[in-house]
């Protein structure tokens, strides 16, 4: 298995693309960390992929709080001794073409 004893930290894992790379990885021996800043979302995955026989928790993570986000990674990072993944896929939609978006909008997605 490609990710045995490694631990993946996934963001925007309770759906989507988060949620089948938080799968994915699982399915490749990671102890994966399912984060969403819908806490619901995040335990629901983390409870399919547990079904699946894999090892997975869930976490809510809201990644545009600074602090949140620094305390979930310090708080994974005590509990496991390590982070070896770090799997970024976050995000809002923004509306609107491009070149109207605000930059405070985009730092939100």
């Amino acid at each position: 298995m490609l990710l045995e004893n490694k631990v993946a930290f996934v963001t925007g894992a309770g759906s989507g693309i988060g949620a089948a790379g938080a799968r994915a990885m699982a399915r490749e021996g990671a102890q994966v960390v399912v984060t969403d800043r819908d806490k619901s979302a995040a335990e629901a995955i983390a409870r399919d992929i547990r079904v699946e026989g894999f090892c997975a928790e869930a976490m809510q993570v809201d990644v545009t709080d600074d602090k949140a986000l620094v305390a979930a990674i310090t708080a994974v990072t005590r509990k496991t001794g390590r982070l070896d993944v770090l799997h970024w896929h976050a995000g809002i939609q923004i509306e609107g073409n491009l070149e109207q978006v605000a930059v405070a909008d985009m730092d939100a997605s």
